[in-house]
Parts: C-alpha cells; structure tokens; sequence
C-alpha cells in the first residue's frame, strides 16, 4: 500500500510537471487498474494514446480492459426467453 501511494505521487508530479507526458499518465493508469479502479484506468489509457498514439503498452491494457468489461457486463444480462443456453 505504501508503495502504491509512493508511485502515485511520483506519476502525480510528474504529470503536474508536463500534463503531455503519455507515460506518467499510463502509470497512473496501471495504477487506478490495480487498485481495480476500472473506469479510471480505462480513462487514462486513453489519455496516454491521445497523447501517444502509438503507445503499445497503453493499446494492449486498454484493449484488455475493455474486452474483460464487456464480458462482465455480457454475463450479467439476464438471458432472453427461448435464448438457447450454453452448456
């Protein structure tokens, strides 16, 4: 936990320090996804390939991330009558 609240502050000031740096906000973005923050790691991703568009790391986390949401929200839909189940 210290150390999650010690890279925060560093990506913190180093995105205070040049807003356009993609990598402090993809760091913060690993972060907010490993606190489970989903939303907030999905708009940081995003950020970072607004201002990075060729940010590998950022398209393959973002893209994960989403893929996972809409599995999860998927699962959750109840299913329509005369839908055929999956065993």
């Amino acid at each position: 936990m210290i150390v999650e609240q010690k890279q925060r502050v560093v990506a913190d000031r180093l995105r205070g320090l040049n807003p356009g740096d993609a990598w402090a906000h993809y760091d913060l973005a690993n972060l907010a996804r490993d606190k489970g923050d989903i939303t907030e790691a999905i708009a940081l991703y995003r950020t970072t390939l607004e201002l990075q568009p060729d940010h590998a790391a950022a398209h393959n986390n973002l893209g994960v991330l989403l893929a996972e949401s809409t599995r999860t929200e998927a699962s959750d839909r109840p299913v329509s009558p005369g839908t055929p189940r999956r065993a």
